[in-house]
Formats: structure tokens, C-alpha cells, sequence
């Protein structure tokens, strides 16, 4: 909250504010103090000299508002430094806000700066632990994916395997059925084999004696023509 409400300040400053600082021979000690502690932040050194040349910048607001706060939080050594203005009592916006509202504005990013540095490396650590963490759960479910998709495979296989058993299950049972349909049917042929060789013995017994009678017949009809005659 507090590193958006220093943005917020910095939005509201214009050019006749940076211009009221600018104007200062020698500016009142508190504004100085505040101008140094942004001059650390930047790299450059901390006089009024050095002030007055980042407050001509005419990007200053805007190198203010984009600086590299994740740099910031990696250095140490430089919010270090940064607290002999910001252990000071007087380095709070109630105080120099009675002497100018720019520096005001300048001492609220300065201390939105050095406590997000100081949260964000405490914070570090735990992010480090995060990122190992779900670098970890991206393995795992990579690997569970691979696994998924094999098990997919053996999967489809069985179920393969199953469509084509049941199709040889069902080609097995009309086997069987049109087997127990051809026995029953030989057996019925049996049957009427049967009964036609039995048939065909008395028929080839007819057939003898008709054939003996027939053998009989001239004779037969000359021994009715003498009893006739």
C-alpha cells in the first residue's frame, strides 16, 4: 500500500513542483536530505550538485516511478546504506511535508523503496521454496501424464484384445450351433438311410419272385389255353 501511494504522489507531482526545488540556492537541510537519499537510490552521488542534475532530468519522475525494485530487494548492501536517512525521525512524510510537499512526495518513494526491499528479501526465500516447489509439481505431473498416456495404451490394447475375443467367442457358439444343427440333421439322414435299406431288401425280394413268376408265365398261359380248349 504504501509503495502506491508513493506512486500515487509522484503522479500528482508537475513541473512547477520539480521546479520549486530546482530554485533553491541552497536548499532548506530537510529537502537536501531527502534529494541525497533518492540520489543513493539511483547510483549517483549524494550532494546538491548531483540533486539538481537528476532533478533537470527530464525523465526523472518517470526513472522514479519504473525503478528496479527487484535489483533493489537483491541488494543488501545498498538499503543498508539507505537507512541513515530512514532511521531518521525527521525522514517522515509529517515533517517534510511542512517544509516542501515535492520533497514530500520524493521522502514517500524513498520509503516505499526501502521497506519493499527489505519485505521482498525477507519474502525471497519463501518464493525460492514456491518456484522449487511447483518446478517440483510440474515434474510430478509431467511424469503422471507420461504414465496416463501409457496406461491409456495398455488400455486400448485390452480393449482390443476383448473386441476381437468376443467376436472369436461368437464365431466359436454359431460353430457349435451349426454343428449341433448338422448332427441332429445326420442323424435324421441316418434314420432315413435306414428305413430306405430296408425298403430296398424287400423291394430286391419282389423284385426275385417277379422275376421267377415272369419265368412261369408262357407256361402258365399254354396250360389255361388246354383247359379252355
Amino acid at each position: 500500500p504504501e509503495y502506491y501511494s508513493a506512486i500515487k504522489a509522484l503522479d500528482a507531482l508537475d513541473k512547477k513542483d520539480i521546479q520549486e526545488m530546482k530554485s533553491f540556492a541552497k536548499p532548506p537541510p530537510l529537502v537536501e536530505v531527502v534529494l541525497n537519499a533518492v540520489c543513493l537510490l539511483m547510483g549517483k552521488k549524494e550532494t546538491w550538485d548531483e540533486s539538481k542534475k537528476l532533478l533537470n532530468d527530464m525523465k526523472f519522475l518517470d526513472n522514479l516511478k519504473e525503478y528496479d525494485k527487484e535489483a533493489l530487494a537483491q541488494n543488501a548492501k545498498l538499503t543498508q546504506k539507505l537507512q541513515k536517512y530512514i532511521k531518521r525521525e525527521d525522514f517522515v512524510p509529517a515533517a517534510v511535508s511542512k517544509v516542501s510537499s515535492a520533497a514530500n512526495s520524493l521522502c514517500m518513494w524513498v520509503r516505499a523503496m526501502d521497506i519493499y526491499g527489505r519485505v521482498s528479501r525477507t519474502i525471497e526465500p519463501k518464493k525460492e521454496s514456491l518456484r522449487a516447489a511447483e518446478a517440483k509439481q510440474a515434474d510430478a505431473e509431467s511424469a503422471l501424464a507420461i504414465k496416463e498416456a501409457e496406461l491409456k495404451k495398455v488400455q486400448d490394447r485390452v480393449a482390443s484384445l476383448r473386441s476381437k475375443l468376443k467376436k472369436e467367442e461368437e464365431k466359436s457358439k454359431k460353430l457349435e450351433d451349426d454343428m449341433e444343427t448338422a448332427t441332429i440333421r445326420l442323424g435324421r439322414a441316418e434314420k432315413l438311410m435306414g428305413g430306405l435299406g430296408g425298403e430296398a431288401v424287400r423291394w430286391q425280394k419282389a423284385s426275385e419272385i417277379l422275376q421267377a413268376d415272369i419265368g412261369f408265365v408262357v407256361g402258365n398261359i399254354i396250360i389255361a389255353g388246354g383247359f379252355i380248349a
